[in-house]
């Protein structure tokens, strides 16, 4: 199924040119991943253009030597340099930073995640996919599978995600892709690592 994903994800102009030089990007620990994904995906299922409701791409990455928001910043614009070409906005965050905003946020405290895999563990199963070009190869991170990503059944990662959150991001993407199924919050059926 990891191939299917990276057919799919390559008919985004965008996000294949992000494969296709992403080893331009220097980052510890990176993957381009989040909300692009499913976009793409969902969009092919369904028939639509690629980017339709693209807004941005998310690449993710590790670095606890300097968690501040100014060495954030600069990361962002060194890939931007990198992808000039790029129409969306793209949104480089590191996940060793990320405890230091999150309370303001969302009112909820959490330690510093250790890695970047451990952060995208609490993303819904939808959206924790990340992938990254690697000499000739790709490698892809699914905590969850890729099973309710193909399947376009979006469920609670209830881990760190608040009922309120998770509501919000299905409400809107159901607007998009009316042939998603949702499940109730209450359900708690994400957030459970494949093989478990």
């Amino acid at each position: 199924m990891n191939q299917k994903l990276i057919e799919l994800l390559k008919q985004s102009p965008s996000i294949g040119t992000i494969l296709r030089y992403g080893d331009l990007i220097k980052l510890p620990n990176w993957y381009l991943a989040a909300g692009a994904i499913p976009t793409v995906v969902w969009n092919s299922i369904v028939s639509n253009e690629p980017e339709k409701f693209l807004h941005d791409i998310d690449i993710v990455y590790y670095d606890d030597r300097d968690i501040s928001e100014k060495a954030e910043a600069q990361a962002e614009k060194q890939v931007r340099a990198i992808f000039p070409e790029i129409p969306h906005k793209i949104d480089v965050k590191n996940q060793a930073r990320v405890h230091t905003w999150y309370r303001d946020k969302t009112g909820k405290s959490i330690l510093q995640y250790p890695s970047v895999e451990a952060a995208m563990d609490m993303w819904l199963s939808v959206t924790a996919v990340g992938i990254k070009p690697m000499r000739g190869r790709y490698k892809v991170y699914a905590p969850y599978g890729l099973d309710d990503l193909f399947s376009m059944e979006v469920k609670p990662n209830r881990r760190i995600i608040s009922a309120e959150h998770y509501r919000k991001k299905a409400a809107k993407w159901k607007s998009q892709w009316p042939e998603l199924a949702v499940f109730d919050y209450e359900f708690g059926g994400g957030g459970t690592r494949k093989g478990q």
